[in-house]
């Protein structure tokens, strides 16, 4: 396959623009790329093809050679495969590409988008290449080279302390280490000479069934453009919404809380939830005691890349005796009377509102039971003189 031609690689036509060559690549590395698809040898190659194929046509000069002469011109050139991978994968002992900085970003996502899986859109601004310029900053093709430093991009700078002189060296401050500069009539009109445009960008993010969060996925290249660099790649971590509350997910299974009566628990019949898929499910049970968990199996989430896998889902059940007086004094009449001993007298117990707060009867939260005039000890402190 490593005859293949670098057109077909990528899938594009031999006049296809710079933009389209870089899609194009963009689209095969997020297919190949070996962080997607761990120890798989074929994808791997594919990559590396890719990526081959991109360092040659992005590059005016490597393209018109392998238009001309193939990949022979290339390597009678000594632009090789193995100088190709090593500076694209970053080999020491071979001069490296440098890539911009990545952009991290957060994406905000509900259970039930992990559980149904979604498409949503993130927008985020980042530097591009000037399409006028193409990145040069200048209206002309040649630079003006730097008279400071002539054209090597560093300064040096002596400095004498007593009878001793150090020398330093450090990047031109009239071209800031570029061993060239615009002139002011020579910069570009649409980006003022900078080489760089801003422009808003949307990532079409797609949450697969299973997805958890913190989850981080990657779009390579999709980062701050830069001159003579490889552009870094967007890192986008998917992060828990406030608003979920009905199921708590622990890794693949869901747990939920559902209420339901005492005739519902005794019976275990009639006990309808709302399932996060977005049906109703009825139940079928024996005896519920209170606070019991019972387990629904395969009705938690989906199993990333596992299809029609699920987890389990643990429902806690909690009940309420919401009894008229008749249903009580009914209820009563059925049972057998207590029998327990005892020579006490009953206190009524009061109802308390569930949402109302503690009383503060602290010295902080007032005068401690004690009204004004009854003599309540001040909390003050005696000094000996």
């Amino acid at each position: 396959m490593a005859d293949n031609d670098y057109y077909t690689i990528l899938e594009i036509d031999r006049k296809a623009s710079p933009t389209e060559i870089k899609k194009a690549y963009h689209k095969c590395a997020q297919k190949y790329h070996p962080d997607k698809n761990p120890n798989n040898k074929e994808y791997e190659e594919k990559f590396k093809q890719c990526s081959e194929a991109y360092e040659i046509l992005i590059d005016p000069q490597k393209k018109d050679l392998y238009d001309k002469f193939g990949k022979q011109g290339l390597q009678n050139n000594h632009f090789s495969n193995m100088n190709i991978f090593n500076n694209f994968f970053g080999n020491r002992q071979q001069q490296t590409r440098r890539k911009t900085d990545n952009i991290s970003l957060t994406l905000p996502v509900t259970l039930a988008e992990l559980y149904h899986g979604t498409t949503k859109n993130l927008e985020y601004k980042r530097y591009i290449l000037c399409i006028t310029c193409s990145g040069s900053g200048s209206n002309k093709s040649i630079d003006t080279k730097c008279d400071k430093c002539g054209g090597s991009g560093q300064s040096v700078t002596m400095v004498k302390q007593h009878n001793t002189v150090f020398q330093t060296i450090g990047p031109c401050q009239q071209c800031g280490g570029k061993g060239s500069y615009i002139k002011e009539n020579d910069k570009c009109e649409q980006c003022l000479g900078k080489g760089l445009l801003v422009e808003t960008k949307i990532l079409k993010i797609e949450i697969e069934p299973g997805m958890h969060w913190d989850l981080i996925l990657t779009f390579f290249g999709e980062a701050n453009e830069a001159p003579k660099l490889v552009t870094g790649d967007v890192l986008v971590t998917l992060i828990k919404t406030d608003n979920d509350t009905l199921y708590e997910r622990r890794g693949d299974d869901l747990l939920s809380e559902e209420k339901i009566t005492f005739l519902q628990a005794i019976t275990g019949n009639n006990i309808i939830i709302n399932h996060i898929n977005g049906n109703k499910i009825l139940l079928k049970s024996d005896l519920i005691q209170p606070n019991t968990k019972k387990k629904l199996s395969s009705y938690g989430m989906p199993i990333l890349n596992q299809p029609d896998t699920y987890g389990d889902l643990y429902i806690t059940f909690r009940i309420i005796f919401d009894f008229t007086s008749w249903q009580i004094e009914a209820i009563t009449n059925l049972l057998p009377p207590m029998k327990i001993k005892h020579n006490l007298s009953p206190i009524m117990l009061q109802d308390v509102d569930d949402t109302a707060e503690y009383e503060d009867r602290t010295n902080n939260g007032g005068n401690d039971g004690r009204e004004e005039g009854q003599g309540g000890q001040q909390n003050v402190q005696c000094v000996q003189q």
